[in-house]
């Protein structure tokens, strides 16, 4: 049987671009030359490490390619990665400053290298 009522429409609106942090970021890179950031490592991959920058909490990835000369491994527990030569290591919860090496604003991703 047909319902003589009219039916409500509802719509659901994301949030506005301009209300996410990395659109924010991205605006004030346009602005500004980027410069060092500091940033904290949230996870640790065996193709680099996850990163948040602790001004603005962006979330950003660096490549192992992008850590310097040395050929980067997890350790054993997996919380770290460690040079072969150097025995340079990073680890979740370590600070380092980075530098934006690439932005992609179709896919939202940035990606860094340390300063």
């Amino acid at each position: 049987m047909h319902d003589p009522r009219p039916r409500a429409r509802c719509f659901f609106r994301s949030r506005p671009e301009s209300d996410s942090g990395a659109a924010a970021f991205e605006r004030e890179l346009d602005r500004k030359p980027p410069g060092r950031f500091a940033a904290i490592i949230t996870d640790v991959r065996a193709n680099g490490v996850f990163v948040e920058l602790l001004e603005s909490l962006t979330y950003g990835f660096i490549a192992t390619a992008a850590l310097g000369d040395d050929f980067y491994a997890l350790d054993e527990t997996g919380a770290a990665l460690v040079g072969r030569k150097r025995r340079r290591r990073f680890a979740v919860n370590d600070r380092l400053d980075v530098v934006v090496a690439k932005v992609d604003r179709y896919k939202r991703l940035i990606d860094f290298a340390p300063a």
